[in-house]
């Protein structure tokens, strides 16, 4: 099976002119939430130009909690950096 992995990453790299690993095409999850941030940032302008006031507001509550994770996130990882700290998680 592993070498099937192995084929299968190497015919990626090649497909599409890639000389790193597969891993390293991919996004952590820390990575993806501050994508988010950045998507939902960029609708505000487009809805702002459009003016439709409806979506706009809740593009802008969906960026306000956006940020708060990546506060969150951030917070979390320096925090796990301090020895002996204990990172509690938030449930939901």
């Amino acid at each position: 099976m592993a070498d099937h992995q192995l084929l299968l990453e190497q015919m990626i790299m090649i497909a599409l002119g890639y000389h790193h690993s597969l891993g390293s095409l991919l996004m952590t999850p820390v990575q993806r939430v501050t994508r988010y941030n950045l998507l939902l940032k960029e609708m505000t302008g487009y809805y702002r130009k459009a003016q439709d006031t409806e979506k706009l507001e809740a593009i802008e509550e969906a960026l306000a909690i956006s940020h708060e994770i990546c506060n969150y996130a951030n917070d979390m990882m320096i925090a796990g950096r301090i020895r002996g700290f204990a990172v509690r998680t938030k449930e939901a």
